[in-house]
C-alpha cells in the first residue's frame, strides 16, 4: 500500500485481521507481518502516523497501537513495525484530530 489516506488504511486493517483470525484458528499456522511506514508522525506515549488529507478532520491515527493490539489479541504472530518518520510533540489541541481506536475490538 503506497500514498495512502485513511480511509484506506482502516480497510487494508480490516483484511489484516483476517490474517490474524486464521493464525488464531490454526495454531500451526502463524505468520510474520512486517509493517514499513515512511511518512510524517507525531508522538504522545505512543507513534501516531499522519495524513495529509484534508478530506479527514481526523489526520493523525494510532496505526502502532493497533497493529500491536491485533497480534496480541489473536496471537500466533510475530509482528515487526518499522517507523521511518518524524516524531515531534502532539500537543493537547492537535489530540482532537487523532482518530479514536473502536470502541470493542479491533
Amino acid at each position: 500500500m503506497q500514498d495512502t489516506n485513511l480511509r484506506d488504511t482502516k480497510a487494508e486493517l480490516t483484511n489484516l485481521k483476517k490474517y490474524f483470525k486464521d493464525a488464531k484458528a490454526d495454531k500451526d499456522k502463524g505468520f510474520l507481518l512486517f509493517v514499513c511506514y515512511g511518512g510524517h508522525g507525531v508522538m504522545k506515549n505512543e507513534n501516531y502516523v499522519v495524513f495529509n488529507d484534508k478530506v479527514n478532520k481526523k489526520r493523525f491515527f494510532d496505526l502502532e497501537y493497533r497493529i500491536n493490539a491485533m497480534a496480541e489479541e489473536y496471537g500466533n504472530c510475530c509482528v515487526v513495525i518499522n517507523l521511518d518518520c518524524c516524531r515531534e510533540n502532539i500537543t493537547a489541541d492537535q489530540m482532537k484530530d487523532v482518530e479514536a481506536p473502536p470502541k470493542e475490538g479491533l
